[in-house]
């Protein structure tokens, strides 16, 4: 059960990095096709890499709320 009103973009965000980064390493490992890893390069590098977009995340701002 989570809070309808807790704010889930970045949630979300992480979802759709997830598939994206899913579909196009899945299509490089069945086709070797290099385009797959050069599309791939910007949202890891917007993710992990660039300081100013980089995902950088503190347990002190999570919540949970039991039962």
């Amino acid at each position: 059960m989570t809070n309808p009103e807790n704010f889930a973009d970045h949630r979300e965000a992480m979802i759709r990095f997830s598939q994206i980064a899913g579909a196009l390493g899945s299509a490089y490992i069945f086709t070797h096709e290099k385009k797959y890893v050069e599309a791939l390069l910007p949202h890891l590098n917007g993710w992990f890499i660039d300081r100013e977009t980089m995902m950088n995340p503190n347990l002190l701002y999570g919540q949970s709320i039991m039962g």
